[in-house]
């Protein structure tokens, strides 16, 4: 390397450095996925790891983590399932609940867990993401809703000075959803613990409405 390239190696990356956003994204998700204690950032052994894979990186308090980091992922979790539940198809979503006692004397729980279906773009992205979560088609009269894999819609307009605009907007209406299909999706919406409260059918209702 340059004597140029070789000092531009040694400068830590700012705060607001695109590839200290990333990073400090990507450890948010190991801690948060892993279920893994704040403290790793600070250990010794984590800077030593992060030194020698990014040496301009310089890694965040457990307290960015714990304060700024983890609560910014679950928003954005957070608002993606949002916008899927409101583009759920035929407007549908249903909802199971579990209880159970913790082994290890913590209290009885009890969550509840939200089921349903989203138009997706075909894809494997799609497969992984709710990003391309389509909005459902919009069918009028006593027709039911069609196979979502193999049919398409167009949007019609009952106005014919309109001919440009409406044949763009049903185009495109028509090669998204043809190239769609329908997706299950689930999340858990809640969990609550019950202390010490029994699992009778009052109680459970309770967490429930809670």
């Amino acid at each position: 390397m340059s004597i140029s390239q070789t000092f531009e190696r040694r400068r830590k990356f700012p705060p607001s450095h695109p590839r200290a956003l990333g990073l400090n994204a990507s450890i948010s998700k190991l801690l948060a996925f892993e279920m893994l204690s704040f403290r790793l950032v600070d250990t010794d052994s984590f800077k030593q790891l992060m030194a020698m894979a990014v040496p301009q990186y310089v890694v965040p308090s457990r307290h960015y983590f714990s304060k700024t980091a983890v609560p910014s992922l679950h928003m954005q979790v957070s608002d993606k399932i949002k916008c899927a539940l409101r583009n759920a198809i035929c407007g549908k979503v249903h909802l199971t609940t579990d209880t159970w006692t913790s082994k290890h004397g913590q209290g009885r729980y009890i969550s509840l867990t939200a089921h349903w279906v989203n138009v997706v773009a075909a894809g494997p992205q799609a497969e992984s993401s709710l990003a391309h979560v389509l909005p459902p088609p919009r069918i009028t009269g006593h027709h039911s809703l069609p196979p979502v894999a193999s049919s398409s819609y167009s949007a019609s307009s009952s106005s014919s000075s309109a001919s440009t605009s409406s044949s763009s907007q049903s185009h495109t209406f028509t090669t998204n959803f043809s190239t769609a299909r329908g997706k299950r999706q689930q999340a858990i919406l809640k969990l609550i613990c019950l202390g010490d409260r029994p699992h009778t059918a009052q109680e459970l209702w309770r967490g429930i409405e809670q």
